[in-house]
């Protein structure tokens, strides 16, 4: 199984849009073949959330701008076959569903507390990167359901293989980005993040920030991926 989640949103502007669709489906499309599956072409991937999308507006299911909402639903590439045994699929069929949501964190909070994981690592060895298949998603359930019950809001995850010191990686639902002092210059900043292959989902968000970053004057902003190390 290989999937990608999707946002509709209604804007001020009175218009329904999808963010990063485009991104997504390319993402489903690189993680496909990985796992041995078919790909999807572009236009019935994109029928296929059309009817789910009409569906849900003529249902009344559309988000409320004013309130942040979206139609979060999830696109999913599941194998078929008439077998038991481990082995890769000849065929799939496309699954959506989804539902109405709020905020992440519901506008409750001005911060976000965060655990930080160190007994298991969340990418292994950067083999399934960019694929968002529940292997990559069932080492964190137990670790974040720990996150919880210690009055905590989520997880950060380090990766140590490759470093001496212990990197930060990711958070269970987000990426990292630091914003830093430039020491050479003060009214500077640099806006910094981990590089990909030391994370598990570089994000439809991440590539969305980092776009926008560098479209920045660099006198006032300037980016740059590095490895960032968690002293414990």
């Amino acid at each position: 199984m290989v999937f990608d989640s999707f946002r509709w949103y209604y804007g001020f502007d009175g218009k329904f849009r999808i963010f990063q669709a485009a991104y997504k489906l390319e993402r489903i499309n690189y993680g496909a073949p990985i796992l041995n599956m078919p790909t999807i072409p572009k236009e019935k991937l994109f029928a296929c959330l059309k009817i789910y999308m009409e569906g849900a507006r003529d249902n009344g299911y559309i988000p409320d701008p004013a309130r942040n909402q979206s139609l979060y639903f999830q696109a999913n590439l599941i194998s078929t076959g008439n077998t038991i045994k481990l082995a890769a699929a000849d065929e799939v069929f496309v699954a959506v569903v989804g539902r109405i949501t709020n905020d992440l964190f519901a506008n409750t909070k001005e911060s976000v507390r965060i655990r930080v994981e160190t007994e298991r690592v969340r990418n292994f060895d950067g083999s399934l990167i960019y694929v968002k298949t529940p292997s990559n998603y069932a080492s964190t359930f137990g670790p974040d359901k720990q996150t919880k019950d210690m009055g905590y809001d989520i997880s950060m995850w380090l990766y140590n293989e490759k470093c001496k010191k212990q990197c930060i990686a990711e958070l269970s639902m987000a990426n990292v980005f630091f914003v830093m002092k430039d020491r050479y210059n003060p009214n500077k900043r640099i806006l910094v993040t981990m590089r990909e292959k030391y994370i598990v989902f570089p994000g439809s968000f991440r590539n969305a920030t980092i776009t926008i970053a560098q479209s920045f004057v660099r006198i006032t902003l300037s980016f740059n991926k590095r490895i960032n190390t968690l002293l414990l």
